[in-house]
């Protein structure tokens, strides 16, 4: 099982994606628009809060909701399903974001998180 360090790490991970390239073979220039990367720190900071809360709080189907007035981003981070995996606890959330900036308007991803010594840390990107 292969864990990245921490779930900021991820979404950052995710974001430095959204360049448009070519990688083996496979055109992901669509990225360019992917709200994620239009996010300002303080939208950042939302997001992870966001995410947080839910892997801590929320119940399987639980909505989690984000807003920042002064950027016009905003999103959903859903906790869908919880399972054992290795014998850590963990859960799979849907995280839906939405930013004024990005042509494309929204995008969701699934990702699995399973708590590690103490730590939420991304398991896998489901989609």
């Amino acid at each position: 099982m292969c864990f990245k360090r921490t779930v900021t790490a991820a979404l950052f991970s995710i974001s430095a994606l959204a360049s448009p390239t070519l990688v083996h073979g496979l055109d992901i220039s669509f990225l360019d628009q992917a709200p994620l990367r239009f996010f300002s720190d303080a939208d950042l900071k939302l997001l992870s809060e966001s995410v947080d809360k839910a892997l801590d709080n929320a119940k399987d189907g639980e909505a989690v909701a984000w807003t920042n007035e002064q950027t016009g981003s905003s999103g959903t981070v859903t906790a869908t399903r919880s399972f054992t995996r290795e014998g850590h606890n963990c859960r799979r959330l849907e995280i839906a974001n939405k930013a004024a900036k990005a042509t494309r308007g929204s995008a969701t991803s699934n990702l699995d998180f399973c708590k590690v010594d103490g730590t939420w840390k991304i398991l896998t990107v489901v989609d």
